[in-house]
């Protein structure tokens, strides 16, 4: 564990959690490796966020959600409108359990399959 010189040190390290659901509670964790070092997806997202926020830079108003019909700040529509269903490129692609439990058994035929038109083709 490192040393905590000062609070501010310790702030790098646990954060203070307040829940509320579902039952109030309040206590310290450790804090997130993403929250020092975000992954490639993470600050992908950040940034198309902060671009999305800067095209509604001076923008004043508020203005109806077409979708749910709720009202909203301009900036607010318009990340969700540009970041709703937005999956970044970095992100990690889980196969279905039902696929990772067949791989091993696909890749062995593929490779049974391989080694057989191998030696077909040294026989002739």
């Amino acid at each position: 564990m490192p040393r905590i010189k000062t609070v501010d040190d310790l702030y790098r390290y646990v954060q203070l959690v307040h829940r509320r659901k579902p039952r109030e509670k309040t206590y310290i964790r450790a804090v997130p490796v993403t929250a020092v070092f975000p992954t490639k997806a993470q600050v992908d997202v950040r940034r198309r966020f902060g671009e999305i926020v800067r095209m509604a830079q001076g923008r004043k108003g508020l203005i109806i959600d077409p979708h749910t019909g709720e009202i909203l700040p301009i900036a607010a529509y318009l990340v969700r409108k540009h970041l709703t269903g937005y999956r970044s490129p970095y992100s990690k692609r889980r196969l279905p359990k039902w696929v990772e439990r067949l791989m091993p058994w696909l890749l062995s035929l593929k490779l049974a399959k391989m080694v057989k038109a191998e030696a077909i083709g040294h026989q002739r």
